[in-house]
């Protein structure tokens, strides 16, 4: 009798085995599976420390890089400003040159005219073209408390070449109702 009730419990047990054993062979893909898409995100989740770590240092290496796009973009802004000069160095540049002289011209006791010296630089490297020269002599009003235009002439040279100064040795032939009291010029040219 011991045999009749230990062949059932023998079957239950070798039942309850071959179940469980059947059962982890129909769980174990389930669970290789799973064990997988672990690995999977593990690998993920690596690839994605290594993403940040290296967005991390192009963030850094593009603070750098506008940085120094800063310091060239204001190097460019000397150089610019260096050309700028350098054109307006080698721009014709025409100046009046010292003190402009003028002499009263007179015969038998009356004025007949003014003598004129003027002298004129081109400092610019190119030519200064179609030159205009106009000389203002200034007297005195009729009061003497104030000043007026007493006669004007103007003066057109074709051309002054780059670095040259041009003497100008002029005699006119006017006379002023008053003594004029200063001699004005002002200087107009074309390149």
């Amino acid at each position: 009798m011991l045999k009749l009730l230990l062949l059932p419990i023998l079957t239950l047990v070798i039942g309850v085995g071959a179940g469980l054993g059947a059962g982890y062979a129909g769980l174990n893909p389930q669970v290789n599976g799973l064990a997988m898409r672990l690995e999977s995100l593990e690998d993920l989740q690596e690839q994605a420390r290594k993403a940040n770590a290296e967005v991390d240092s192009l963030i850094i290496r593009n603070s750098d890089l506008e940085l120094e796009l800063e310091a060239a973009r204001a190097q460019l802004q000397d150089l610019d400003l260096l050309r700028e000069q350098l054109d307006a160095l080698r721009a014709p540049d025409v100046q009046l040159l010292g003190e402009l002289i003028t002499e009263e011209i007179v015969e038998n006791g009356r004025s007949v005219g003014y003598t004129l010296n003027v002298n004129l630089m081109n400092f610019g490297l190119e030519d200064a073209r179609n030159v205009e020269v106009t000389i203002t002599w200034v007297q005195l009003t009729v009061c003497g408390c104030d000043s007026e235009p007493g006669h004007v002439e103007v003066i057109t040279l074709e051309s002054i070449p780059g670095r040259t100064l041009e003497e100008l040795n002029l005699v006119y032939s006017f006379t002023l109702a008053r003594d004029f009291v200063s001699v004005h010029a002002g200087v107009d040219w074309a390149q």
